[in-house]
């Protein structure tokens, strides 16, 4: 569900005249190997990204909790090409939804957590979520809650954010 608040936060953003749906991601991410991925596809998830998820997990320091910035250089480092050209197909990609938060940082100049507290949350009247900003990729909600179990279990009314500054 929190993917759509996510999609909220770049809908506002163009509303605002502060990028395009059009806007080649290399705008905002210049070492990106790939071209003519448009914000547009990673809404869409049409873009061709590979889903993170699936990455050789030697690629991921599984010693320590891993942030947006350090997703966005594994896909600088590693990944040459997309699986399709942009537009072409749909696959699910929570690549793309990491790189949309990180959009939203540069062009807002907040990190994700404050702009969406600020734009979309508490003018929603949202008044209880859970966000995580940081978790261990080798975490689990169901282990997190075993190790921390002051820890409130998600109900409809609260947002859950699995990975840094993401909404999944």
């Amino acid at each position: 569900m929190s993917k759509q608040f996510t999609a909220m936060a770049v809908m506002q953003l163009e509303e605002q005249g502060k990028l395009s749906y059009e806007d080649d991601i290399t705008k905002y991410f210049p070492h990106i190997k790939f071209k003519n991925i448009r914000i547009k596809n990673l809404l869409r998830h049409t873009s061709g990204i590979p889903e993170f998820l699936a990455w050789d997990q030697q690629w991921i320091d599984k010693k320590k909790i891993n942030t947006n910035q350090d997703f966005l250089k594994i896909i600088e480092t590693k990944i040459d090409s997309t699986s399709f050209k942009p537009g072409d197909q749909y696959t699910y990609s929570n690549t793309n939804y990491l790189l949309l938060a990180l959009i939203v940082e540069k062009v807002s100049g907040q990190s994700f957590a404050s702009y969406m507290q600020q734009y979309i949350f508490k003018p929603a009247g949202m008044k209880t979520r859970l966000y995580f900003r940081r978790v261990h990729p080798m975490l689990t909600l169901k282990t997190t809650q075993k190790e921390w179990p002051m820890m409130p279990r998600p109900r409809a009314s609260k947002v859950l954010m699995t990975f840094p500054h993401l909404a999944i």
